[in-house]
Parts: C-alpha cells; sequence; structure tokens
C-alpha cells in the first residue's frame, strides 16, 4: 500500500486524520506523520509558486476540482494552472490541517516525482 497516495486520496474526498487511520488501520500519529511528510516535501515548490501573489479574501469554492481528482499528473498539472486552485492556495498554504490543502500537496508531489 503506498501510503502518501491512500492518505491524499481520503484527504481529497475531505476525510479527517480519525477517519483515515481508521479506515486504512494506521495510528493517527502514522497518518499526521505522512501529511507532514507531504508538507515538508512541496512547501518550496508552493512558495515559489504563489510568490507575489496577492492575496485573496473571497475565493471560488474548489470542492468540484478537489473531489474529482484522477490522481494523475496531468490532472496535476492542469489544476495547478487553474486559478482559483492558485488563489486558494496563496491563502491557505500556511494552514497544516487544510484537508483540501493536503489533497493539492498530493498532486504537487506526484508532479515533483518526474
Amino acid at each position: 500500500m503506498d501510503k502518501i497516495r491512500e492518505v491524499s486520496i481520503r484527504r481529497c474526498k475531505n476525510r479527517p486524520v480519525k477517519a483515515i487511520a481508521k479506515e486504512l488501520g494506521m495510528s493517527r500519529d502514522d497518518v499526521e506523520k505522512v501529511i507532514s511528510k507531504l508538507i515538508r516535501e512541496t512547501d518550496p515548490f508552493i512558495e515559489e509558486k504563489v510568490k507575489g501573489r496577492r492575496k485573496v479574501n473571497l475565493f471560488t469554492d474548489i470542492t468540484p476540482l478537489i473531489e474529482g481528482s484522477d490522481f494523475t499528473k496531468a490532472y496535476a498539472e492542469a489544476l495547478l494552472k487553474n486559478e482559483a486552485v492558485l488563489d486558494y492556495i496563496a491563502v491557505k498554504s500556511g494552514d497544516h490541517h487544510d484537508r483540501f490543502m493536503d489533497c493539492i500537496r498530493y498532486h504537487i508531489h506526484l508532479l515533483l516525482e518526474g
């Protein structure tokens, strides 16, 4: 089982850590470690992606884009070109408990894998 993928798929479905741990038979600490690893891995990319981007107060609902993820590199590329997603990242990138940011981070992880 690819833990990063399995945890991220569930974060994209807006699942809390406690539920993911139960579904995957993992401890909450292990789920948190997976999420923390993604955060550390993707923060430099995110900082570069939104550098100089103004922070917006209101943004478009990206729920359909996130919940409709197909977890391919092509989808990840399209997601990260979407202006609404970039606005969301600019606002939420510092929130390390945001489920949709965890999902976006997984898409970034796919791109960084090469």
